[in-house]
């Protein structure tokens, strides 16, 4: 099968081993056949074209090459190729005490100057503010590339300083409030990933976040804020949009889950009632979906502003569908006793409660939740109706 026949992930997948198991020590000649294949990838020039300063040495490349076979979803190769090359491990223990993503600064500034011209060119990727910042998002590609080789070559998460990790927090802290406006760029965006298994994207979130998006959805955002304007009682119909895409997104995302324990499905008021058969008292929850599961993540209520959900051994999980109460989390009380909802780290209104103790003995929980609109209360554990 030629080169021209692979489809982009099977392309990256060549050129990481046969980088990998290139042994030389230093670059080889132009027309060799490993150096074409180091080419064809072009993993050295991102860095060029985004104005780094980053030394292109073939240590690196072999450290690129890793982080790009684990992204194209290959990462089972690795300890064969390191049984063959155990060098491999000496070349990213050395490397780490060198590291330097300084470069990617200049990245991040680029993004944050210039993300906002984006929508008045529509995203042509030939205008030189889209092609900057596509440069500047290579960059970033080619630091996670030399993270996930240094992690999948050390079998561990690389033991960086707080002065290596800076540029990448800094990216993270000042694109990824500002990702939206590089919906333009959905389809560059979208031909990026071509290569990377699609269990890996999520990783690559520059790239992936709302790649699907109409790419020309930011020109509505005006429209959408003059029909709201001129009729106010049209932002009930928006926020209902809203909590819907929210709700099919946590559906999509829990699909995996839900599918691998779907065997194990059981009533909600039984799970509950045997966790407090010792007791005589047999008040049940008030759920109008009383379906769980034994492991994983049970999903026990949806409610149009909230969803509840329950984790073993002790994670109840709020996730709020309708708009929050800027600064406010959502609050349990077990009999007249409060306990504060913890925000889950990387998801978007997702709250939990650690519960410990007797708490299935209490025969009254209520959960408070302080939307925009007010605050909103729900008995959880009660006497029935």
């Amino acid at each position: 099968m030629t080169s021209s026949t692979l489809s982009p992930r099977e392309q990256a997948l060549q050129t990481a081993r046969s980088m990998l198991m290139q042994t030389t020590s230093r670059p080889a000649p132009a027309n060799s056949m490993v150096e074409h294949t180091v080419n064809s990838a072009a993993l050295e020039n991102k860095a060029d074209a985004a104005g780094t300063d980053l030394h292109d040495t073939l240590d690196e490349r072999y450290i690129l090459a890793a982080g790009k076979l684990c992204l194209a979803g290959a990462s089972n190769e690795l300890p064969q190729i390191i049984a063959i090359r155990p060098d491999l491990l000496t070349i990213a223990r050395q490397f780490i005490a060198r590291a330097n993503f300084d470069w990617l600064d200049d990245a991040t500034t680029i993004i944050t100057d210039e993300a906002a011209a984006l929508d008045d060119d529509a995203g042509i990727a030939e205008n030189d503010v889209s092609s900057r910042v596509l440069q500047a998002l290579n960059a970033r590609e080619r630091a996670e590339l030399l993270m996930v080789g240094l992690g999948a070559l050390l079998g561990e998460s690389p033991q960086l300083s707080d002065d290596q990790t800076a540029p990448l927090e800094g990216f993270e802290l000042l694109v990824r409030p500002i990702l939206w406006r590089l919906i333009p760029l959905n389809a560059e965006r979208e031909a990026a990933l071509a290569w990377v298994d699609p269990s890996m994207r999520k990783k690559l979130w520059w790239w992936s976040e709302g790649v699907d998006v109409p790419r020309n959805a930011l020109q509505a955002l005006s429209t959408v804020a003059h029909l709201v304007q001129c009729f106010p009682s049209a932002r009930s119909e928006l926020d209902k949009a809203i909590q819907a895409e929210r709700l099919f997104t946590r559906l999509v995302d829990a699909a995996p889950r839900l599918a691998q324990s779907r065997e194990t499905v059981i009533r909600l008021e039984d799970w509950l009632n045997r966790q407090r058969a010792h007791q005589a008292n047999k008040d049940i929850l008030e759920l109008p979906m009383v379906a769980g599961f034994e492991s994983g993540e049970q999903l026990l209520l949806t409610e149009s502003q909230f969803e509840l959900s329950w984790q073993q051994p002790d994670r109840l999980i709020v996730d709020l569908l309708a708009n929050r109460k800027e600064g406010a989390a959502p609050r349990l009380y077990i009999a007249g006793i409060s306990v504060d909802g913890l925000a889950v780290p990387d998801c978007e209104e997702r709250f939990e409660f650690r519960l410990e103790g007797n708490w299935r003995d209490a025969t009254n929980v209520k959960l408070e939740l302080p939307l925009a609109t007010g605050i909103l209360t729900h008995a959880i554990v009660g006497p029935k109706r």
